[in-house]
């Protein structure tokens, strides 16, 4: 359930954690596994997307959003260490999620990394999903595509 903003107080909007807002754009690294998106409006835009319905078109869909896991107050990783950890979280969890290894789908599996400032910041995360040239209806989790 949501309460609409006309029904509280201004600062105030109340959302379960069993509903997902819909149409809403927010900070790429806030969505969560399952969420679908357009991958061309994370390309041309800003850091924001819209979180779309999985049943109406998309192009992108998380299989992995969750934190790298290094030593306490690490550096900022090299491209070596984000390719490391790519292969280590990004690669298993698309065939966990997707049902086949990237290798064989016709999709591909991207990842976007924590920007260096929000690293300092102490945001230490990767988003990990599944992106396919056709947009599709439905969820990519278990199709085997």
């Amino acid at each position: 359930m949501v309460t609409r903003p006309s029904q509280l107080p201004a600062e105030t909007v109340t959302v379960t954690a069993t509903e997902t807002v819909l149409d809403k754009k927010m900070f790429i690294h806030r969505l969560q596994v399952g969420d679908c998106f357009s991958n061309q409006e994370w390309v041309d835009g800003d850091g924001m997307v819209t979180r779309l319905s999985c049943q109406d078109e998309h192009d992108a869909e998380v299989v992995f959003a969750g934190p790298v896991t290094y030593e306490a107050d690490p550096p900022y990783p090299s491209d070596e260490q984000w390719k490391s950890y790519y292969h280590q979280y990004c690669e298993p969890m698309f065939k966990q999620y997707v049902g086949v290894p990237r290798s064989e789908s016709q999709m591909e599996a991207l990842w976007i990394t924590t920007a260096e400032s929000d690293w300092e910041k102490g945001r230490h995360n990767v988003l990990c999903y599944a992106k396919a040239d056709t947009p599709w209806k439905g969820s990519a989790k278990g199709s085997n595509r």
